[in-house]
């Protein structure tokens, strides 16, 4: 029996045109070698808080708000909806993993990346009043084994076993009754660790009179743009300073609760319900007005239904 192939919605004279090929391991170590401290301390807090803590608060509060929604009228909905649920995790997990992974390439963006170039600058400087330095770098590497640090070890695990490789694994190995469940708890306290950890190394960054110059941000180079209209504005790159590592987590935990919140609004709200510019939620908001209002048209309308069926 001839099977028909499966093939892309995209015709093939859609396709982008691509030419030569990616860069060599080689070229790749030269850039990575040439990075600075400060770009590579910025990038490994970007994959901390933009990714790992906003990915892992959206999954979490998106899955309380799941749990709490009733309002499906089409059949279709729970179930493609639920299924985000498990891809948000997914993500999730693998993003957690990501702040903490261990490739041993120079240009991997990871934390202990991170914390292996500081060693590398304490161990060059033969300055023996930097051992409590050292001392205090080499508790920060060992805060984040992966290897004897139960909470990282698990997240290590899912993302091996489960979200970020095809693996069988789980098929065979039951260790913390990961083959059946994930454990959000486990995967909190591995993202508090990490978080923790980056503001250590942050903190020893600025106050180590070897490390302070290699971490400090260089000042923002800007660029001259004109908009469509012809107004000309001076754009500078947004830049963080890595000591705001925990104030920022802070932040970016509650965005992605608020995200999280405001999809479920929307999906329970009528047509026209809202706008771009309706960002106050606060009690006794305009928008807090019409969603009681709503929320009470709609327990009335239940009430009535539960009392027709009765």
């Amino acid at each position: 029996m001839k099977i028909s192939p499966f093939t892309s919605e995209f015709p093939p004279a859609a396709l982008p045109a691509v030419t030569g090929s990616p860069l060599g391991n080689a070229q790749l170590d030269q850039h990575g070698a040439k990075t600075a401290h400060s770009n590579r301390a910025e990038r490994a807090q970007q994959i901390a808080i933009g990714n790992a803590v906003h990915g892992f608060y959206l999954a979490k509060r998106y899955s309380e708000q799941l749990a709490q929604f009733h309002g499906w009228t089409n059949a279709l909905s729970e179930r493609a909806v639920t299924g985000i649920e498990a891809k948000l995790w997914r993500l999730a997990v693998v993003d957690v993993a990501m702040v903490n992974d261990t490739n041993k390439l120079s240009r991997s963006a990871s934390l202990p990346s991170v914390l292996a170039a500081m060693k590398q600058t304490l161990d060059a400087a033969p300055d023996a009043a930097l051992d409590a330095d050292r001392s205090t770098l080499q508790d920060m590497r060992d805060s984040i084994n992966a290897d004897t640090v139960v909470p990282l070890m698990y997240v290590r695990h899912l993302r091996n076993k489960w979200a970020g490789h095809p693996s069988m694994d789980r098929d065979f190995d039951d260790w913390a009754d990961a083959d059946q469940t994930m454990s959000i708890p486990l995967i909190e306290e591995a993202l508090a660790i990490l978080v923790r950890a980056h503001q250590e190394a942050a903190d020893l960054s600025a106050r180590c009179s070897v490390l302070a110059p290699l971490f400090e941000v260089p000042a923002p180079t800007g660029e001259v743009v004109t908009q469509p209209d012809g107004t000309v504005l001076e754009r500078f790159p947004m830049t963080v300073q890595w000591s705001n590592v925990t104030a920022l987590a802070d932040d970016m935990r509650f965005g992605a609760r608020r995200d999280a919140e405001a999809l479920f609004d929307q999906m329970a709200s009528p047509p026209g319900y809202g706008g771009r510019e309706d960002r106050d939620w606060s009690a006794g908001s305009e928008h807090a007005r019409r969603r009681a209002t709503i929320d009470d048209a709609a327990a009335q309308v239940m009430s009535k239904a539960t009392t027709a069926d009765s």
